[in-house]
């Protein structure tokens, strides 16, 4: 599978290297060790064509990290069943706009025990912009990876249902 969620991260919007691809995909291989680890996949006749997967955050995590906007006090405090970080969302490109992407976030997010959920999503890929906003997420934040000639992100959250 690891080639396969490889092509479909290639078809993001908003270019992103190979090498950088397969960083994602092993950090989500080691997400997926993690207890609460999810991953939605969306396939035609056995050919992968989308995938959502996401985590719990861990009281110890670092996604709040490197933030360029400060939060209010508590804000990024973790503790067991607070937040779920929705880590990857990607639907090959022609298969997009045929509400692929909405039903693999809908599907992951559903029942989740959690409070909220959180996502980066860049900041120039108008496109993730405009569906996370209509699918009732919020900005709260920006955050720029400190490696040099990384691009910022928007950090979102969505209050789940309980």
């Amino acid at each position: 599978m690891t080639d396969e969620v490889i092509m479909v991260g290639e078809n993001r919007p908003g270019f992103q290297p190979p090498a950088k691809i397969r960083s994602d995909f092993d950090q989500t291989a080691m997400q997926n060790r993690q207890p609460g680890f999810a991953l939605a996949e969306a396939r035609s006749g056995g050919y992968l064509v989308g995938y959502a997967a996401g985590m719990p955050l861990r009281p110890s995590t670092s996604w709040w990290r490197d933030l360029t906007t400060p939060l209010p006090d508590g804000y990024t405090t973790e503790h067991p069943g607070r937040t779920f970080a929705l880590t990857g969302l990607a639907v090959r490109a022609a298969w997009r706009r045929q509400g692929i992407a909405e039903t693999l976030h809908d599907l992951i997010l559903a029942g989740r025990p959690e409070e909220r959920a959180t996502a980066t999503v860049p900041a120039e890929v108008s496109p993730a912009q405009v569906a996370f906003r209509k699918w009732g997420w919020s900005k709260v934040a920006r955050t720029r990876d400190p490696q040099p000639g990384s691009r910022a992100s928007d950090v979102l959250v969505l209050e789940l249902p309980r």
